[in-house]
Protein backbone atom coordinates (compact mmCIF):
# COMPACT_ATOMS: atom_id res chain seq x y z
CA UNK A 1 0.00 0.00 0.00
CA UNK A 2 0.77 3.61 -0.30
CA UNK A 3 3.23 4.95 2.44
CA UNK A 4 1.12 6.13 4.93
CA UNK A 5 0.95 9.82 6.27
CA UNK A 6 -1.34 9.81 9.36
CA UNK A 7 -5.06 9.60 9.29
CA UNK A 8 -6.47 10.73 5.99
CA UNK A 9 -9.49 12.22 7.88
CA UNK A 10 -6.73 15.11 8.87
CA UNK A 11 -5.99 15.67 5.64
CA UNK A 12 -9.67 16.45 4.45
CA UNK A 13 -10.02 18.21 7.54
CA UNK A 14 -7.31 20.33 6.39
CA UNK A 15 -8.31 21.06 2.74
CA UNK A 16 -11.46 22.10 4.65
CA UNK A 17 -9.22 25.05 5.55
CA UNK A 18 -8.22 26.24 2.53
CA UNK A 19 -10.10 28.35 -0.23
CA UNK A 20 -9.83 27.34 -3.57
CA UNK A 21 -9.29 30.40 -5.33
CA UNK A 22 -6.61 31.39 -3.19
CA UNK A 23 -4.98 29.02 -5.33
CA UNK A 24 -5.71 30.38 -8.63
CA UNK A 25 -3.62 33.52 -9.33
CA UNK A 26 -2.74 34.56 -12.73
CA UNK A 27 -0.48 37.80 -11.64
CA UNK A 28 1.91 35.26 -9.13
CA UNK A 29 2.09 32.62 -11.94
CA UNK A 30 3.40 35.27 -14.37
CA UNK A 31 0.69 34.81 -16.74
CA UNK A 32 -0.11 36.89 -19.53
CA UNK A 33 -3.63 36.37 -21.64
CA UNK A 34 -5.74 37.05 -18.52
CA UNK A 35 -7.90 40.10 -18.17
CA UNK A 36 -6.35 42.97 -15.54
CA UNK A 37 -7.68 42.03 -12.35
CA UNK A 38 -9.85 39.33 -13.01
CA UNK A 39 -10.84 37.23 -10.17
CA UNK A 40 -11.29 33.87 -9.85
CA UNK A 41 -15.42 32.61 -9.16
CA UNK A 42 -16.01 30.47 -6.86
CA UNK A 43 -18.47 27.12 -7.57
CA UNK A 44 -18.23 26.04 -4.39
CA UNK A 45 -16.21 26.26 -0.98
CA UNK A 46 -13.18 24.40 -2.60
CA UNK A 47 -13.92 24.31 -6.28
CA UNK A 48 -12.83 27.66 -8.49
CA UNK A 49 -12.53 28.35 -11.59
CA UNK A 50 -10.51 31.46 -13.71
CA UNK A 51 -11.10 32.55 -17.60
CA UNK A 52 -8.60 33.73 -19.93
CA UNK A 53 -8.95 36.65 -22.31
CA UNK A 54 -9.40 33.50 -25.24
CA UNK A 55 -11.59 31.72 -23.03
CA UNK A 56 -9.03 29.10 -22.07
CA UNK A 57 -10.40 28.09 -18.57
CA UNK A 58 -8.64 27.18 -14.87
CA UNK A 59 -10.02 25.21 -12.60
CA UNK A 60 -8.70 24.27 -8.92
CA UNK A 61 -10.74 21.12 -7.28
CA UNK A 62 -9.42 20.34 -3.88
CA UNK A 63 -9.90 16.48 -2.29
CA UNK A 64 -9.70 14.58 -6.12
CA UNK A 65 -9.47 11.12 -6.65
CA UNK A 66 -5.83 10.52 -7.50
CA UNK A 67 -4.73 6.73 -7.10
CA UNK A 68 -1.44 5.03 -7.11
CA UNK A 69 -3.29 3.48 -10.31
CA UNK A 70 -3.29 7.23 -11.82
CA UNK A 71 0.08 7.87 -10.45
CA UNK A 72 1.35 5.10 -12.59
CA UNK A 73 -0.36 5.29 -15.40
CA UNK A 74 -0.65 9.30 -17.54
CA UNK A 75 0.69 11.07 -15.57
CA UNK A 76 4.93 11.97 -14.58
CA UNK A 77 5.83 12.85 -11.69
CA UNK A 78 7.78 16.47 -11.46
CA UNK A 79 8.84 19.05 -8.70
CA UNK A 80 6.80 22.28 -8.74
CA UNK A 81 6.93 25.02 -5.89
CA UNK A 82 9.37 22.63 -3.51
CA UNK A 83 6.89 20.30 -3.95
CA UNK A 84 6.08 16.43 -5.86
CA UNK A 85 2.88 16.98 -8.49
CA UNK A 86 1.86 14.75 -11.33
CA UNK A 87 1.47 15.96 -14.79
CA UNK A 88 -0.31 14.50 -17.60
CA UNK A 89 2.23 12.99 -20.42
CA UNK A 90 -0.25 13.10 -23.28
CA UNK A 91 -3.50 14.61 -24.43
CA UNK A 92 -6.05 13.81 -27.49
CA UNK A 93 -5.48 14.73 -30.94
CA UNK A 94 -6.23 17.82 -30.62
CA UNK A 95 -5.05 18.58 -27.39
CA UNK A 96 -8.03 20.52 -25.71
CA UNK A 97 -7.26 19.77 -21.99
CA UNK A 98 -4.02 18.85 -19.29
CA UNK A 99 -4.70 18.04 -16.08
CA UNK A 100 -2.26 18.52 -12.97
CA UNK A 101 -2.31 17.13 -9.32
CA UNK A 102 -0.46 17.84 -6.26
CA UNK A 103 -1.11 15.18 -4.34
CA UNK A 104 -1.80 15.39 -0.31
CA UNK A 105 -2.45 11.87 0.38
CA UNK A 106 -2.81 8.33 -0.71
CA UNK A 107 -5.71 8.86 -3.16
CA UNK A 108 -6.33 12.47 -2.81
CA UNK A 109 -5.04 15.58 -4.79
CA UNK A 110 -5.31 19.29 -5.14
CA UNK A 111 -5.92 18.81 -8.94
CA UNK A 112 -5.81 21.86 -11.58
CA UNK A 113 -7.09 21.66 -15.05
CA UNK A 114 -6.38 23.90 -17.97
CA UNK A 115 -9.00 23.84 -21.09
CA UNK A 116 -7.84 25.26 -24.22
CA UNK A 117 -9.18 28.93 -25.94
CA UNK A 118 -9.00 29.65 -28.98
CA UNK A 119 -5.32 30.57 -29.13
CA UNK A 120 -4.18 27.86 -26.62
CA UNK A 121 -1.63 25.31 -28.33
CA UNK A 122 -1.05 21.52 -26.38
CA UNK A 123 2.28 23.03 -25.19
CA UNK A 124 0.45 26.54 -23.51
CA UNK A 125 -1.76 23.88 -21.43
CA UNK A 126 0.17 22.14 -19.53
CA UNK A 127 2.78 25.12 -19.31
CA UNK A 128 -0.32 27.08 -18.03
CA UNK A 129 -1.31 23.91 -15.47
CA UNK A 130 2.62 23.84 -14.29
CA UNK A 131 2.44 27.57 -13.49
CA UNK A 132 -0.58 27.50 -11.53
CA UNK A 133 0.70 24.61 -9.72
CA UNK A 134 3.77 25.88 -8.61
CA UNK A 135 2.05 28.95 -6.88
CA UNK A 136 -0.26 27.10 -5.50
CA UNK A 137 2.20 24.26 -3.96
CA UNK A 138 4.07 27.50 -2.43
CA UNK A 139 1.19 28.41 -1.16
CA UNK A 140 -0.10 25.26 0.47
CA UNK A 141 3.13 25.46 2.29
CA UNK A 142 1.17 28.09 4.48
CA UNK A 143 -2.10 27.30 4.24
CA UNK A 144 -2.80 29.16 7.50
CA UNK A 145 -2.77 31.70 4.72
CA UNK A 146 -5.57 30.52 3.04
CA UNK A 147 -8.68 30.17 4.92
CA UNK A 148 -11.83 30.80 3.43
CA UNK A 149 -13.73 34.01 4.65
CA UNK A 150 -17.20 35.07 5.18
CA UNK A 151 -17.96 35.05 1.27
CA UNK A 152 -17.27 30.88 1.19
CA UNK A 153 -20.26 30.36 3.33
CA UNK A 154 -20.58 26.19 4.53
CA UNK A 155 -16.69 25.54 3.95
CA UNK A 156 -16.39 23.61 6.63
CA UNK A 157 -19.27 21.25 5.97
CA UNK A 158 -18.52 17.83 5.66
CA UNK A 159 -21.00 16.14 3.69
CA UNK A 160 -20.29 12.19 4.08
CA UNK A 161 -20.14 12.85 7.56
CA UNK A 162 -24.05 14.56 6.96
CA UNK A 163 -24.82 12.07 4.91
CA UNK A 164 -23.43 9.37 7.24
CA UNK A 165 -25.68 10.69 9.90
CA UNK A 166 -28.97 10.94 7.49
CA UNK A 167 -28.50 7.49 6.63
CA UNK A 168 -30.85 4.55 8.44
CA UNK A 169 -27.88 2.26 7.96
CA UNK A 170 -24.46 3.96 7.17
CA UNK A 171 -22.88 0.67 7.87
CA UNK A 172 -24.41 -0.26 4.72
CA UNK A 173 -22.87 1.99 2.24
CA UNK A 174 -19.36 3.13 1.48
CA UNK A 175 -18.96 6.53 2.02
CA UNK A 176 -16.81 8.68 -0.46
CA UNK A 177 -16.05 12.10 -1.59
CA UNK A 178 -13.57 10.63 -4.64
CA UNK A 179 -16.48 9.87 -7.01
CA UNK A 180 -17.93 12.92 -7.48
CA UNK A 181 -17.46 13.70 -10.06
CA UNK A 182 -16.07 17.37 -10.49
CA UNK A 183 -16.79 18.30 -6.96
CA UNK A 184 -13.98 16.72 -4.51
CA UNK A 185 -15.35 17.23 -0.94
CA UNK A 186 -17.61 19.35 -1.80
CA UNK A 187 -19.44 16.58 -2.28
CA UNK A 188 -20.16 12.90 -0.92
CA UNK A 189 -21.46 9.23 -2.92
CA UNK A 190 -22.98 6.59 -0.75
CA UNK A 191 -22.87 3.53 -2.59
CA UNK A 192 -24.83 0.66 -0.82
CA UNK A 193 -22.70 -2.41 0.23
CA UNK A 194 -25.86 -4.94 1.24
CA UNK A 195 -27.84 -6.89 -1.60
CA UNK A 196 -30.01 -5.57 -2.42
CA UNK A 197 -27.10 -2.75 -4.61
CA UNK A 198 -28.95 -0.42 -5.97
CA UNK A 199 -28.20 2.99 -7.52
CA UNK A 200 -25.90 5.27 -5.37
CA UNK A 201 -27.09 8.28 -3.00
CA UNK A 202 -25.29 11.94 -3.76
CA UNK A 203 -24.79 14.51 -1.98
CA UNK A 204 -23.32 17.77 -3.41
CA UNK A 205 -23.10 21.42 -2.75
CA UNK A 206 -22.14 24.29 -5.14
CA UNK A 207 -22.42 28.10 -5.37
CA UNK A 208 -24.74 29.22 -7.89
CA UNK A 209 -28.08 31.06 -8.84
CA UNK A 210 -31.92 29.06 -7.84
CA UNK A 211 -32.95 25.93 -9.77
CA UNK A 212 -36.14 26.33 -11.85
CA UNK A 213 -37.89 23.63 -13.15
CA UNK A 214 -39.20 20.53 -11.15
CA UNK A 215 -42.02 20.16 -8.97
CA UNK A 216 -41.62 22.79 -5.93
CA UNK A 217 -42.31 20.82 -2.39
CA UNK A 218 -41.42 21.72 1.06
CA UNK A 219 -39.48 19.02 2.61
CA UNK A 220 -39.06 19.56 6.84
CA UNK A 221 -40.32 23.10 6.29
CA UNK A 222 -37.83 24.34 3.69
CA UNK A 223 -38.79 25.00 0.01
CA UNK A 224 -37.31 22.33 -2.31
CA UNK A 225 -37.79 21.53 -5.87
CA UNK A 226 -38.44 18.10 -6.80
CA UNK A 227 -37.01 16.14 -10.47
CA UNK A 228 -37.83 12.63 -10.66
CA UNK A 229 -36.43 10.92 -13.55
CA UNK A 230 -36.13 7.03 -14.32
CA UNK A 231 -33.24 5.72 -12.43
CA UNK A 232 -33.11 8.31 -9.62
CA UNK A 233 -34.54 11.25 -7.99
CA UNK A 234 -33.41 14.57 -7.07
CA UNK A 235 -34.21 17.22 -4.75
CA UNK A 236 -32.32 20.88 -4.81
CA UNK A 237 -32.59 23.33 -1.96
CA UNK A 238 -31.06 26.88 -1.32
CA UNK A 239 -29.00 26.80 2.20
CA UNK A 240 -28.94 30.96 2.02
CA UNK A 241 -27.22 33.05 0.41
CA UNK A 242 -23.19 32.75 -1.23
CA UNK A 243 -21.74 36.41 -1.59
CA UNK A 244 -24.41 39.34 -3.38
CA UNK A 245 -25.05 37.27 -6.23
CA UNK A 246 -25.25 33.60 -5.94
CA UNK A 247 -26.79 30.80 -3.17
CA UNK A 248 -25.48 28.01 -1.66
CA UNK A 249 -27.42 25.21 -3.60
CA UNK A 250 -27.72 21.95 -1.97
CA UNK A 251 -28.54 18.50 -4.10
CA UNK A 252 -29.26 15.01 -3.16
CA UNK A 253 -30.31 12.41 -5.64
CA UNK A 254 -31.83 8.86 -4.23
CA UNK A 255 -33.39 6.02 -6.57
CA UNK A 256 -36.84 6.87 -5.66
CA UNK A 257 -38.63 10.02 -4.75
CA UNK A 258 -39.90 8.96 -1.07
CA UNK A 259 -36.06 7.70 -0.59
CA UNK A 260 -34.69 11.09 -1.24
CA UNK A 261 -37.09 13.13 0.60
CA UNK A 262 -36.45 11.10 3.67
CA UNK A 263 -32.97 11.79 3.49
CA UNK A 264 -33.34 15.65 2.78
CA UNK A 265 -35.52 15.95 6.01
CA UNK A 266 -32.61 13.70 7.81
CA UNK A 267 -29.76 16.05 6.26
CA UNK A 268 -31.66 19.59 7.06
CA UNK A 269 -31.53 18.37 11.09
CA UNK A 270 -27.98 16.67 10.78
CA UNK A 271 -24.71 19.24 11.65
CA UNK A 272 -23.26 20.94 9.00
CA UNK A 273 -19.98 19.84 10.46
CA UNK A 274 -18.29 16.21 11.33
CA UNK A 275 -16.27 15.27 14.07
CA UNK A 276 -13.45 17.57 15.22
CA UNK A 277 -10.45 16.60 13.67
CA UNK A 278 -6.83 18.22 14.73
CA UNK A 279 -5.94 19.56 10.63
CA UNK A 280 -2.85 17.74 9.00
CA UNK A 281 0.21 20.31 8.67
CA UNK A 282 1.97 19.64 5.69
CA UNK A 283 -0.53 18.51 2.96
CA UNK A 284 1.85 18.22 0.09
CA UNK A 285 5.08 15.36 -0.58
CA UNK A 286 8.06 16.87 -1.03
CA UNK A 287 9.52 15.77 -4.30
CA UNK A 288 11.83 13.24 -3.18
CA UNK A 289 9.05 11.60 -0.89
CA UNK A 290 7.51 7.92 -1.38
CA UNK A 291 3.80 8.82 -2.37
CA UNK A 292 4.08 5.28 -4.04
CA UNK A 293 3.46 1.65 -2.42
CA UNK A 294 6.67 0.70 -4.43
CA UNK A 295 10.51 1.50 -3.68
CA UNK A 296 12.34 3.46 -4.92
CA UNK A 297 13.13 3.27 -8.93
CA UNK A 298 9.53 1.28 -9.03
CA UNK A 299 7.25 4.03 -9.02
CA UNK A 300 8.83 4.89 -13.04
CA UNK A 301 7.85 1.17 -13.49
CA UNK A 302 4.12 1.12 -14.64
CA UNK A 303 4.44 -3.05 -15.88
CA UNK A 304 3.51 -4.22 -12.78
CA UNK A 305 4.85 -2.64 -10.15
CA UNK A 306 4.13 -5.39 -7.75
CA UNK A 307 7.08 -7.42 -9.27
CA UNK A 308 9.33 -4.69 -9.38
CA UNK A 309 12.70 -4.50 -6.67
CA UNK A 310 15.17 -1.82 -6.83
CA UNK A 311 18.44 -3.17 -7.69
CA UNK A 312 21.01 -4.01 -5.13
CA UNK A 313 24.90 -3.70 -6.11
CA UNK A 314 26.53 -7.33 -6.89
CA UNK A 315 29.68 -8.10 -7.74
CA UNK A 316 30.58 -9.71 -12.65
CA UNK A 317 31.81 -13.13 -12.00
CA UNK A 318 35.42 -12.88 -13.70
CA UNK A 319 34.50 -16.07 -15.99
CA UNK A 320 32.67 -15.31 -19.42
CA UNK A 321 31.16 -18.84 -19.17
CA UNK A 322 30.00 -18.10 -15.41
CA UNK A 323 27.73 -15.03 -16.33
CA UNK A 324 24.60 -16.96 -17.75
CA UNK A 325 24.19 -19.18 -14.95
CA UNK A 326 24.94 -16.73 -12.71
CA UNK A 327 22.45 -13.84 -14.46
CA UNK A 328 19.98 -17.04 -13.97
CA UNK A 329 20.68 -17.60 -10.48
CA UNK A 330 20.94 -14.21 -9.40
CA UNK A 331 18.85 -11.29 -11.66
CA UNK A 332 20.57 -8.65 -9.80
CA UNK A 333 23.65 -9.50 -12.59
CA UNK A 334 21.69 -8.48 -15.42
CA UNK A 335 21.46 -5.35 -13.91
CA UNK A 336 25.76 -5.15 -13.34
CA UNK A 337 26.56 -6.26 -16.71
CA UNK A 338 24.29 -3.47 -18.19
CA UNK A 339 25.12 -0.39 -15.80
CA UNK A 340 28.21 1.10 -17.42
CA UNK A 341 26.47 0.63 -21.11
CA UNK A 342 23.10 1.92 -20.13
CA UNK A 343 24.97 4.79 -18.68
CA UNK A 344 27.39 5.82 -21.70
CA UNK A 345 24.91 5.12 -24.28
CA UNK A 346 21.57 6.55 -23.04
CA UNK A 347 22.02 8.81 -20.09
CA UNK A 348 22.26 8.75 -16.09
CA UNK A 349 18.22 9.47 -15.68
CA UNK A 350 17.21 5.74 -16.34
CA UNK A 351 17.71 3.65 -13.42
CA UNK A 352 17.84 -0.29 -13.03
CA UNK A 353 14.96 -2.36 -10.90
CA UNK A 354 14.47 -5.83 -11.27
CA UNK A 355 11.17 -8.05 -12.74
CA UNK A 356 11.83 -11.45 -12.62
CA UNK A 357 9.47 -12.05 -15.57
CA UNK A 358 12.00 -9.59 -17.84
CA UNK A 359 15.42 -9.19 -16.14
CA UNK A 360 16.76 -6.16 -15.52
CA UNK A 361 14.97 -2.70 -16.49
CA UNK A 362 16.28 0.50 -16.63
CA UNK A 363 13.61 3.03 -15.93
CA UNK A 364 13.00 6.74 -15.59
CA UNK A 365 10.35 9.66 -14.16
CA UNK A 366 8.59 10.26 -17.56
CA UNK A 367 8.01 6.71 -18.34
CA UNK A 368 8.77 7.79 -21.88
CA UNK A 369 11.85 5.30 -22.18
CA UNK A 370 13.29 2.21 -21.25
CA UNK A 371 16.01 -0.52 -21.65
CA UNK A 372 15.52 -4.26 -20.32
CA UNK A 373 18.07 -6.44 -20.33
CA UNK A 374 18.37 -9.96 -20.03
CA UNK A 375 21.11 -13.13 -20.11
CA UNK A 376 19.53 -16.27 -20.48
CA UNK A 377 20.10 -19.67 -21.05
CA UNK A 378 19.16 -21.80 -23.88
CA UNK A 379 19.32 -20.30 -27.70
CA UNK A 380 16.69 -17.63 -28.78
CA UNK A 381 13.44 -18.29 -30.43
CA UNK A 382 13.43 -17.64 -34.32
CA UNK A 383 11.00 -14.80 -34.63
CA UNK A 384 8.47 -14.60 -37.95
CA UNK A 385 9.15 -11.38 -38.74
CA UNK A 386 13.05 -10.91 -37.67
CA UNK A 387 16.18 -9.93 -39.53
CA UNK A 388 19.20 -11.50 -38.74
CA UNK A 389 23.16 -9.94 -38.19
CA UNK A 390 25.66 -10.12 -36.52
CA UNK A 391 27.96 -8.57 -33.77
CA UNK A 392 31.17 -9.15 -32.30
CA UNK A 393 31.12 -11.66 -34.84
CA UNK A 394 27.80 -13.48 -32.98
CA UNK A 395 24.73 -14.00 -34.87
CA UNK A 396 21.79 -11.45 -33.46
CA UNK A 397 18.03 -11.50 -34.22
CA UNK A 398 16.10 -8.25 -34.65
CA UNK A 399 12.65 -7.90 -33.47
CA UNK A 400 10.15 -4.50 -33.86
CA UNK A 401 6.66 -4.43 -33.36
CA UNK A 402 4.45 -1.87 -31.21
CA UNK A 403 2.89 -2.48 -28.47
CA UNK A 404 0.69 0.57 -27.15
CA UNK A 405 2.02 2.55 -25.97
CA UNK A 406 5.48 1.67 -26.73
CA UNK A 407 7.47 1.00 -29.63
CA UNK A 408 9.96 -1.73 -29.15
CA UNK A 409 13.52 -2.70 -30.21
CA UNK A 410 14.80 -5.84 -29.29
CA UNK A 411 18.08 -7.54 -30.30
CA UNK A 412 19.14 -11.30 -29.10
CA UNK A 413 22.62 -11.98 -29.03
CA UNK A 414 23.58 -15.67 -29.32
CA UNK A 415 26.52 -16.65 -27.56
CA UNK A 416 29.07 -19.04 -28.51
CA UNK A 417 29.17 -21.19 -25.31
CA UNK A 418 25.28 -21.18 -24.75
CA UNK A 419 22.72 -18.55 -23.88
CA UNK A 420 21.16 -15.59 -25.37
CA UNK A 421 22.01 -11.96 -24.18
CA UNK A 422 18.56 -9.88 -24.84
CA UNK A 423 18.49 -6.44 -25.32
CA UNK A 424 15.16 -4.20 -25.64
CA UNK A 425 14.33 -0.54 -25.89
CA UNK A 426 11.15 1.04 -25.48
CA UNK A 427 10.05 4.33 -26.68
CA UNK A 428 6.94 5.91 -26.33
CA UNK A 429 5.39 9.64 -27.74
CA UNK A 430 7.51 12.58 -25.93
CA UNK A 431 6.04 14.93 -22.82
CA UNK A 432 3.75 17.10 -24.32
CA UNK A 433 2.47 14.91 -27.71
CA UNK A 434 -0.42 13.08 -28.31
CA UNK A 435 0.38 9.42 -27.24
CA UNK A 436 -0.03 8.18 -31.18
CA UNK A 437 2.44 10.51 -32.26
CA UNK A 438 5.50 8.98 -34.11
CA UNK A 439 8.90 8.30 -32.47
CA UNK A 440 12.59 9.11 -33.55
CA UNK A 441 13.38 5.68 -34.94
CA UNK A 442 17.16 6.58 -33.35
CA UNK A 443 15.62 6.36 -29.41
CA UNK A 444 15.63 2.23 -30.50
CA UNK A 445 18.80 2.50 -31.74
CA UNK A 446 19.82 2.32 -28.38
CA UNK A 447 18.81 -1.08 -27.99
CA UNK A 448 22.22 -1.96 -30.06
CA UNK A 449 24.79 0.38 -28.42
CA UNK A 450 24.09 -1.17 -24.96
CA UNK A 451 23.58 -4.79 -26.18
CA UNK A 452 27.33 -4.26 -28.41
CA UNK A 453 28.93 -2.50 -25.71
CA UNK A 454 27.77 -5.34 -22.94
CA UNK A 455 28.12 -8.16 -25.46
CA UNK A 456 32.18 -6.37 -26.34
CA UNK A 457 32.52 -6.23 -22.67
CA UNK A 458 31.79 -8.95 -20.97
CA UNK A 459 30.75 -12.16 -23.36
CA UNK A 460 32.91 -11.82 -26.37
Amino acid sequence: MVPSRGDERAVLAALRQVDACALLDARAARLSGFPTGSRPVALGPHRCDLRANDGARVSVRLGMSFTARDRLGDFYPRALGGAKAYVERWGNEPRSMCFLHLPVGRSLSVRFAVFAGTASTAGDLCAVAAAFGSVAARRLARPETLRPGADRPMASWDPCAVLGTALDDPYGYHLSHESVGDYGIDGCVADPMRPPVGAAIRLTLGYGRAHTGGVPKRIAGRRTVVSDAPRACTVQWSNGPAGTETEQLMELSAPDCPRAEQLVAAVLRAPTTGSRVVPRHGLLYRPDEPDLPVAGACGYYATDPARCQPYAAVAVPGRKAELVRAATTDIYVNCAIALDAVRERVGATLRPVVDDTVGCVFVEPTRTARVAVRLAPGRVRAEQNATWTSMAGLPVQIVEWVESPWHVRRLDVVLTYGGTLSVTAYASAKIGSTRDDPIDPARLDVADTVAEQITTTHLS
